[in-house]
């Protein structure tokens, strides 16, 4: 004697529910990034903190070296054409802006899990973040934004 019970094709089903917070996932993450990036643009660090003015001798040293004055051209939007109006070109690999216009994100499956990555797309950026990283703890999530992808992903 044996007792049968059909159950609906949960492989399928948990497939496309993992396919779903994959991509909740991918969504949230872009989001942050871009984050990190508009709030490091407005000279705050990950906790919110104003960054740390530049002293004047490293300030002097760089406007006389770069030619230009000493804001930073974080993402490289800052390019005049030869009409002198802006450019919204972005910047070529080693030219200021760099930096930010390389981080990139991913989601990937590892193993049995789901991992998310926020990452610097060009080695040459990644070593220069590292450096600024130093000084200014710009590429980092607070834990508020830790939990806001949590509960994006649970929602879907």
């Amino acid at each position: 004697m044996t007792i049968e019970i059909k159950v609906p094709d949960l492989q399928k089903q948990m497939a496309d529910r993992v396919l779903a917070y994959e991509r909740a996932f991918a969504r949230a993450l872009e989001l942050e990034s871009t984050r990190i990036i508009q709030r490091t643009q407005g000279g705050e660090d990950a906790e919110g903190k104003r960054f740390r003015p530049y002293s004047e001798k490293y300030r002097q040293a760089k406007e006389f070296a770069t030619g230009r004055g000493s804001t930073p051209d974080l993402v490289g939007f800052n390019y005049k054409r030869k009409d002198g109006k802006p450019s919204r070109r972005r910047s070529a690999k080693g030219q200021p802006g760099s930096m930010l216009a390389s981080i990139r994100s991913k989601v990937a499956r590892v193993g049995a899990q789901v991992v998310g990555t926020i990452f610097f797309s060009s080695p040459d950026q990644a070593a220069k973040a590292r450096g600024n990283q130093v000084l200014r703890n710009f590429f980092n999530l607070s834990r508020e934004q830790i939990n806001k992808i949590i509960r994006s992903i649970k929602n879907g």
